[in-house]
């Protein structure tokens, strides 16, 4: 309505200014005539339904009609990778090459090929196991072969793998032998029990050994690993090693064991890491008198000064009673170690129940300087708030 009454006052010193400046613009009419004339452009203006002259176009967004003013429309097309057919055989003719040089760059050229899918890469298969068996070959061509065969998952050169395995070739032993592991080659077994015989002699090949066994779940090792972990003797890397195989294969809590690695005040720090290694908890515990023993230990363990120690015992403590993790939350939330910052929000969130003080220690996570850490703590926040109680209130 405003509006309207600010354009007609408008219009009308528009039109009486056009009459004082242009004096022969002035109709010769009489005042009745005039009068007569103004009271139709009002009418005009204030029909109902009719917007005021201009109006619409000072709203509308401007539109340029000339090209060189507008922005060309561009519009992506699909992305297709082509390629030539020649390729796959110009890498199998490199490979069939006496050039070390030659053969070491088709090989690479064939791992990268196949993150894009090319067709017919499987066909240097056999050039490749064939560089790769050539123990006299260059050693940089055997290992690209080595690991373009693993990408291509080329379970017929387990045999070959197995037999490169034996010779003890470190760098070759690193890439191949998690594949054995993983295509669950049994006859390379033999081989890695046969590393952890005395004496202990490769720390590498001793420790992959180790961590092979324990990705193929064999549980008949387990004696062996656990009398390496308690040999005061054995090296730093034996004994770490093969304390956390027995705990990744579910062969922990070791109470007893771990018991007499703590039993002197000043354990070495050693003894300490595998103490926590063993008395990582796999299943739960329904006896009652070894639940009391393990928390005795691991509320010991809990207060080692080396946070990676503490970090072990919070993690079995998360599992056997995550109270007690909490009681502790406001010291263990404020340590250096986002780690143990995540374990305390994930005792947090075990234990919360749908009050708003309970709540305020879990929402207080989300400020935590480590991104993985946040974004833990609100996907378990999330999945909170499903629950009808807490999403009345976190909501």
């Amino acid at each position: 309505m405003l509006r309207n009454q600010n354009r007609k006052q408008q219009l009308l010193r528009i039109y009486r200014r056009g009459w004082l400046t242009q004096p022969e613009m002035i109709p010769k009419w009489g005042h009745k005539s005039l009068l007569l004339a103004i009271l139709l452009v009002l009418g005009l203006i204030s029909l109902p339904g009719r917007p005021a002259f201009g109006q619409i176009d000072l709203l509308a967004p401007i539109k340029f009609d000339w090209p060189m003013l507008t922005n060309p429309g561009i519009k992506n097309p699909p992305i297709k990778f082509d390629y030539s057919p020649r390729l796959v055989p110009l890498w199998i003719e490199a490979l069939q090459q006496s050039e070390a040089g030659a053969q070491r760059r088709a090989a690479q050229a064939l791992y990268r090929a196949s993150f894009y899918e090319v067709a017919g890469l499987k066909k240097a298969i056999p050039h490749l196991q064939a560089i790769l068996a050539n123990t006299k070959g260059n050693r940089s061509a055997r290992i690209a072969a080595a690991h373009t065969l693993v990408r291509f998952d080329a379970r017929d050169s387990a045999e070959l793998f197995s037999k490169v395995a034996a010779s003890g070739d470190i760098e070759l032993c690193l890439l191949i032998e998690p594949a054995l592991a993983a295509w669950q080659y049994k006859p390379i077994q033999e081989t890695w029990q046969q590393r952890l015989q005395d004496p202990l002699t490769n720390e590498g090949l001793v420790s992959l050994a180790i961590q092979q066994l324990s990705a193929v779940k064999m549980l008949g090792i387990a004696p062996r690993l656990e009398e390496i972990a308690m040999n005061e003797n054995a090296g730093i890397a034996y004994r770490v090693e093969a304390a956390k195989a027995l705990a990744a294969m579910g062969q922990t809590p070791l109470a007893k064991s771990a018991e007499s690695l703590l039993k002197y005040d000043k354990a070495r720090l050693v003894d300490r890491l595998v103490a926590g290694q063993l008395l990582q908890i796999s299943k739960p515990i329904e006896d009652q008198s070894q639940q009391q023993e393990l928390f005795a230990l691991l509320t010991k363990l809990a207060q080692d000064p080396q946070t990676t120690v503490a970090r072990l015992a919070l993690q079995s403590l998360l599992e056997l009673q995550p109270q007690t993790v909490v009681d502790e939350a406001d010291r263990w939330s404020q340590s250096r170690d986002p780690q143990i910052r995540l374990l305390v929000a994930q005792a947090l969130l075990r234990t919360v129940t749908p009050q708003p003080d309970r709540l305020r220690k879990v929402v207080a996570a989300l400020n935590d300087a480590e991104l993985d850490v946040r974004l833990k703590v609100a996907q378990g926040i999330k999945e909170l708030s499903q629950e009808a109680a807490m999403k009345a209130i976190l909501v």
